[in-house]
């Protein structure tokens, strides 16, 4: 324990040190390291995360002895930052690619894989240089693109702050071959919202994932977003598909609400049933499926 004084110059004899107190017989004290119900202060700073390495790439060995830097040019903006855009040399040819594969190449016998790289390597030493590429074969071409604006006068053309990236650009012989028998498939949607089931009682039994042929169950949503109409005259409706997958409607409905569907299962029906609501959520039909099928009680 340490005496403290009012004089005291000390920073550690402070009243925002949590060590620092009166005892009964009023007399300032302090606990230092080693006293009982010591308290490290001032607080420890917490360790610092350690930085984000930054991602590194492979340093090519086949590069050219000599290459022109990337042209650009600046243009102050509205809010008084520096942007950048390319300012391309010009249009490497065809036949210009083809001959400068070849000398890369040499006299090696060529193999797809030598012949794929090595022309990768060209576009990409031609494009950092700021040429455009012509599409081969008229089918796509090549060039980079720039951006990227600093708030700071002084702002260094690195690759980063230029935010290089490829473009690849159609010919009119590519652009024909895309568009030539083109089909597509719709094989789903992330994030649409559709009816969740998230209970299914027997209204006749009161027994949950059961139904009575001839009664009507309850159906209970779990949606909490979207903004959910049943709505039987826009196309709103409860169908069960049976073990052989034919689809049966519901042969009645009590009164609709957006949180719970009362649907009536036809007469008759025998076998598991899985339960399919349809309804409007956010003006769209959707459709939702029972996770469980029912059985007849």
């Amino acid at each position: 324990m340490k005496d403290l004084f009012f004089d005291s110059e000390d920073p550690l004899d402070s009243w925002d040190n949590p060590n620092c107190f009166f005892n009964e017989e009023g007399d300032g004290m302090r606990r230092e390291p080693g006293d009982p119900g010591y308290i490290p202060w001032p607080t420890p700073a917490p360790p610092l995360s350690p930085p984000t390495p930054k991602r590194s790439y492979p340093r090519p060995t086949n590069l050219p002895t000599s290459m022109q830097p990337f042209p650009y040019i600046t243009r102050t903006g509205t809010q008084d930052q520096i942007t950048t855009s390319p300012d391309y040399r010009g249009t490497k040819t065809a036949e210009e690619v083809i001959a400068a594969i070849q000398t890369r190449l040499g006299s090696a016998p060529p193999t797809i894989a030598a012949v794929l790289t090595t022309f990768h390597e060209l576009i990409i030493d031609w494009c950092k240089e700021g040429w455009k590429i012509a599409p081969l074969g008229d089918l796509l071409g090549y060039r980079f693109s720039s951006g990227g604006s600093e708030d700071d006068s002084d702002f260094q053309p690195t690759f980063d702050n230029l935010k290089i990236a490829p473009v690849v650009v159609w010919g009119d012989a590519g652009r024909g071959r895309a568009e030539a028998e083109f089909s597509a498939e719709n094989t789903g949607h992330q994030g649409r919202l559709i009816p969740v089931l998230t209970r299914v009682t027997d209204n006749w039994g009161g027994q949950v994932n059961e139904y009575t042929a001839g009664k009507s169950v309850l159906i209970e949503l779990g949606n909490r977003k979207g903004k959910r109409e049943f709505d039987r005259t826009n196309g709103s409706k409860v169908q069960f598909r049976k073990v052989d997958g034919t689809l049966i409607e519901a042969s009645d409905y009590g009164e609709p609400g957006s949180s719970k569907i009362t649907a009536q299962v036809p007469a008759g029906t025998t076998g598991a049933l899985a339960v399919i609501v349809t309804m409007m959520i956010n003006g769209a039909l959707r459709s939702g499926e029972y996770s469980t099928t029912l059985t007849a009680a």
